[in-house]
Protein backbone atom coordinates (compact mmCIF):
# COMPACT_ATOMS: atom_id res chain seq x y z
CA UNK A 1 0.00 0.00 0.00
CA UNK A 2 2.81 2.56 0.44
CA UNK A 3 4.22 1.58 -2.77
CA UNK A 4 1.03 2.63 -4.43
CA UNK A 5 1.12 6.33 -2.68
CA UNK A 6 4.62 6.59 -3.14
CA UNK A 7 3.70 6.22 -6.84
CA UNK A 8 0.89 8.58 -6.69
CA UNK A 9 2.88 11.12 -4.74
CA UNK A 10 6.06 10.80 -7.00
CA UNK A 11 3.30 11.56 -9.99
CA UNK A 12 2.25 14.55 -8.65
CA UNK A 13 6.13 15.73 -8.32
CA UNK A 14 6.79 15.11 -11.64
CA UNK A 15 3.55 16.32 -13.17
CA UNK A 16 4.83 20.39 -15.05
CA UNK A 17 1.52 22.56 -14.48
CA UNK A 18 -0.47 23.19 -17.45
CA UNK A 19 0.19 26.62 -18.89
CA UNK A 20 -2.64 28.94 -18.86
CA UNK A 21 -5.24 28.88 -21.80
CA UNK A 22 -4.12 31.51 -24.14
CA UNK A 23 -6.40 34.86 -24.98
CA UNK A 24 -8.14 35.00 -28.43
CA UNK A 25 -7.26 38.31 -30.53
CA UNK A 26 -11.20 38.06 -31.88
CA UNK A 27 -14.45 37.91 -29.84
CA UNK A 28 -16.47 35.07 -29.65
CA UNK A 29 -18.82 34.83 -32.85
CA UNK A 30 -22.84 35.63 -32.25
CA UNK A 31 -25.20 34.57 -34.94
CA UNK A 32 -28.84 36.22 -34.42
CA UNK A 33 -31.57 35.29 -36.70
CA UNK A 34 -34.61 37.04 -36.79
CA UNK A 35 -38.15 36.19 -35.40
CA UNK A 36 -40.16 36.51 -39.04
CA UNK A 37 -38.85 35.85 -42.34
CA UNK A 38 -40.42 37.87 -45.15
CA UNK A 39 -40.09 36.08 -48.87
CA UNK A 40 -41.08 38.60 -51.96
CA UNK A 41 -43.08 36.74 -53.74
CA UNK A 42 -43.03 37.10 -57.66
CA UNK A 43 -45.56 39.41 -58.93
CA UNK A 44 -46.95 37.51 -61.90
CA UNK A 45 -47.83 34.85 -59.51
CA UNK A 46 -49.17 36.89 -56.90
CA UNK A 47 -51.27 38.23 -59.16
CA UNK A 48 -52.60 35.59 -60.59
CA UNK A 49 -56.27 34.60 -59.94
CA UNK A 50 -56.62 30.56 -60.02
CA UNK A 51 -60.11 29.56 -60.95
CA UNK A 52 -60.90 25.77 -60.81
CA UNK A 53 -62.89 24.32 -63.86
CA UNK A 54 -66.10 23.01 -63.58
CA UNK A 55 -67.34 19.09 -64.36
CA UNK A 56 -69.09 20.08 -67.12
CA UNK A 57 -66.91 22.33 -68.73
CA UNK A 58 -68.08 25.70 -68.47
CA UNK A 59 -65.97 28.41 -67.62
CA UNK A 60 -66.52 29.87 -64.08
CA UNK A 61 -63.70 32.98 -64.40
CA UNK A 62 -66.31 34.96 -65.42
CA UNK A 63 -68.62 34.15 -62.32
CA UNK A 64 -71.60 33.12 -63.78
CA UNK A 65 -73.10 29.96 -64.74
Amino acid sequence: MKGFFRRFRDRQRRAAPAPPPRKRNSRAIQVMSPHTVDLPHPADRAREIRVPASINGVDLSSGRL
